[in-house]
């Protein structure tokens, strides 16, 4: 009996270590960047001191993406000035892991793609940072008002950021969020992110393999607590929507804001019209009236392009947007911002500009 044990643990170490090797080396497992919090600002940032690095995804990990964190801890090909040392007006993109970009390469992001459209005298920075909700936003913006103070905030919506603001439907200690509570609603901050566990859990290829790449959805510390009861969705979205852009409103008066909503593209990959604008965009669309936001629907310029060219706007499997969707995401800013290509200058807006619907 010994005996069997004893070979069978053997067996075990030597499967574990050929597993470890052959997720390092054959299919490299996905390494995307550390996470670090920043102290009184109330989110996390990706960690500078890892710079560098590949992340893959796809279960055969055939997509091999570079990243890059600069020194003020997103994912970016360039340096971000300060206010008082930068000449330039700013752009500052903000959303979850589709405008984070770890998908796709750095000169092909929404903020590379929208720079090389932008006059001179604009700059744009990306503050993307994966996994957050819509209503976190409002922490990232804060951060980055205070130390480069960008003149337009954009801020991406997808399927799942307004869901992911509400506590109760499920709890992001990352994230802030909105809890009802005996028919009040109340926010939540985030909590600060604590990353060691789960570091040397991710020293090991193997674990980022089956976590990431095969999409396992391993709870490693850090997921989101999933024991929250789900309550009426559209009833609370629609309560959230509404708080949810009135506390950017009175929280960024200086600041011109502009929600970004992502398109139903399954919708428009089924051709079926009628649903590619989604369900998000036409709850924030009233609040957005109401607050003075602006507000920039993609159903129609993706929809438009899938019909022209039928081609995918994201992955086989995988969600997020491809470079095609970025640049066509960075084209309808371009117009939403009224670039005049005569005098060079991007016009700002008094009234709330348009909404693009589909």
């Amino acid at each position: 009996m010994k005996s069997f044990v004893f070979r069978l643990l053997c067996f075990l170490v030597f499967l574990l270590l050929f597993l470890e090797l052959f997720y390092r080396f054959v299919i490299p497992a996905s390494h995307p960047p550390y996470r670090l919090d920043r102290a009184g600002h109330s989110i996390h940032c990706l960690d500078p001191a890892y710079p560098d690095g590949i992340f893959t995804f796809c279960r055969l990990a055939e997509n091999r993406i570079p990243w890059h964190v600069n020194s003020q801890g997103f994912n970016a090909g360039i340096e971000y000035e300060e206010r008082l040392g930068r000449k330039t007006r700013l752009v500052g993109i903000f959303g979850d892991s589709y405008v984070e970009g770890l998908h796709v390469c750095w000169e092909n992001n929404i903020a590379s793609q929208l720079k090389e459209r932008l006059p001179s005298g604009w700059n744009v920075y990306n503050f993307g940072l994966g996994g957050i909700s819509l209503s976190h936003c409002q922490n990232v913006i804060a951060y980055a008002e205070e130390l480069f103070q960008p003149e337009t905030a954009v801020i991406e919506v997808s399927k799942n950021s307004l869901r992911r603001s509400i506590a109760n439907f499920e709890r992001w200690p990352l994230s802030r969020q909105y809890l009802f509570s005996e028919d009040s609603l109340k926010a939540l901050q985030s909590t600060p992110y604590r990353e060691s566990r789960k570091r040397l859990l991710r020293n090991s290829a193997l674990v980022r393999y089956l976590n990431l790449n095969a999409q396992m959805e391993l709870r490693l510390p850090g997921h989101a607590d999933r024991s929250y009861s789900p309550y009426g969705e559209t009833q609370y979205q629609q309560q959230v929507a509404e708080r949810l852009v009135a506390d950017l409103a009175q929280a960024f008066p200086n600041v011109r804001l502009i929600l970004l909503c992502d398109a139903n593209r399954d919708a428009i990959y089924d051709l079926d019209a009628s649903r590619i604008t989604m369900s998000e965009t036409l709850l924030l669309e009233p609040a957005c009236k109401k607050h003075g936001l602006e507000l920039i629907d993609l159903a129609k310029p993706f929809f438009e392009d899938y019909l022209k060219h039928g081609e995918r706007l994201d992955f086989d499997g995988e969600s997020h947007w491809n470079a095609r969707a970025h640049r066509l995401a960075a084209e309808a800013l371009v117009k939403h911002l009224q670039v005049s290509s005569e005098d060079g200058q991007v016009l700002d807006q008094v009234e709330m500009a348009p909404v693009l619907a589909p």
